[in-house]
């Protein structure tokens, strides 16, 4: 009873995660000869736990075959260069533009984020018994 309070099962850091707000979930894209020639933004966020840093976001459009560098913003660094810290405790930013003629036949948009430690979002989470971890 109560194992959670113990110190060997408190949590203090979570992995590292990204999200996608734009596109949208489940959202479609008419494709016709004006619109191949456009951009669509795709943005999202990174954070990871520990105080670590964003350092680096990646988008796929083929299922993880192939990754390509998004924008990065974190509005936090000149707060950290302020407080002469390397602790970074905010979600970074991330967008790109994809040419809408590379998404006609694209399934689904993956992203990965990766930190200051070099570690690099999985494709799949590791899960625990209480689902911990993972935002």
């Amino acid at each position: 009873d109560g194992w959670w309070y113990k110190p060997e099962y408190i949590i203090n850091h979570i992995n590292i995660n990204s999200a996608m707000f734009e596109p949208r979930h489940n959202s479609f894209l008419r494709t016709n000869d004006a619109s191949l020639a456009s951009t669509m933004k795709v943005c999202g966020y990174g954070y990871v736990g520990g105080g670590l840093k964003i350092i680096r976001a990646e988008i796929s459009l083929d299922g993880g075959s192939s990754w390509e560098i998004a924008d990065l913003s974190r509005p936090e660094d000149p707060i950290a260069e302020a407080r002469a810290t390397d602790k970074h405790w905010c979600w970074s930013w991330w967008e790109t533009e994809v040419q809408t003629a590379r998404l006609k036949d694209c399934k689904e948009i993956c992203c990965r984020a990766v930190d200051s430690n070099q570690n690099m979002q999985p494709m799949f989470l590791t899960w625990n018994v209480m689902g911990m971890m993972n935002n």
